[in-house]
């Protein structure tokens, strides 16, 4: 009787190790492979980065808006992303509005800033993104405005990505 007790205890623990083992195995995989936490850097010809870079950006501004988080590792994400963009457009011949995407994310350290109570990082982002605007030729360049469009932006895509959600 005792040997039959040991014996299903060792296999009780063996198959809780394993399991947790395979769980952790799992997880490291599924967030390695995640655009909005793992840190990747897009190899290949100008197309490529671009094309990655701006899938990459896609990915990191849906992570945004779904969480309605702006922490520093999903805005470093975004940079290196519009970074990768910058990196492959020239060598390809291509000119992606990149000041656009560099405005957006001048806003998000702009709302940060604002959630975080530091006004000199908050104007500096703000008036960042008018410049970044202003290049682009856009005829509001006002960082009120821009905010407004991230801000509905945010919300109907969390509307629309829920399951029976409509965009408000």
């Amino acid at each position: 009787m005792r040997t039959w007790a040991t014996r299903a205890v060792c296999a009780g623990i063996g198959l809780a190790l394993g399991f947790a083992v395979g769980y952790a195995l799992y997880l490291l995989g599924t967030v390695s492979h995640s655009p909005a936490l793992a840190e990747v850097h897009p190899q290949g010809d100008g197309f490529s980065l671009v094309f990655e870079g701006a899938a990459r950006l896609g990915a990191d501004e849906l992570v945004a808006a779904d969480s309605g988080r702006d922490d520093e590792n999903l805005l470093s994400n975004e940079d290196e992303a519009i970074r990768a963009i910058e990196a492959g457009a020239k060598p390809a011949g291509l000119t992606p509005p990149v000041e656009i995407a560099r405005a957006r994310l001048a806003i998000r350290r702009a709302i940060r800033a604002e959630r975080n109570h530091d006004a000199v990082v908050q104007a500096e982002s703000a008036g960042q993104a008018e410049r970044l605007l202003q290049s682009a030729g856009w005829s509001d360049t006002s960082a009120a405005h821009l905010r407004a469009i991230i801000i509905l932006s945010d919300q109907q895509g969390r509307g629309a990505r829920t399951p029976g959600g409509e965009p408000k």
